[in-house]
């Protein structure tokens, strides 16, 4: 294996944990937002039809977000959510 396949092995598993970190964060928000179990928070279930978020959770989780990860979530991304898997990303990419 070239150094630079291992880089790549390397990089990949900085990635992967970087995205449990901030999925396992964001499944926390939810539990302590929502009152769901942590099981009901899948990448896949949807904000409003399996959360059952409202509006008024939806600027709580902003809130909650912004905190959490220090970082500033506009009304219009929020709007723009719909998984869980969406906020996940969101995050994600302003955490670059």
């Amino acid at each position: 294996m070239t150094d630079r396949g291992r880089k790549s092995e390397d990089e990949e598993k900085i990635l992967g944990g970087h995205h449990r970190m901030v999925k396992e964060k964001i499944v926390d928000i939810f539990v302590d937002l929502l009152g769901v179990s942590a099981e009901e928070v899948t990448e896949n279930a949807r904000l409003i039809e399996d959360l059952a978020v409202d509006s008024l959770d939806a600027v709580e989780l902003s809130l909650a977000l912004e905190e959490q990860f220090s970082l500033t979530v506009e009304d219009h991304e929020i709007e723009q959510l719909q998984t869980v898997s969406d906020v996940i990303n969101l995050i994600q990419g302003k955490l670059g």
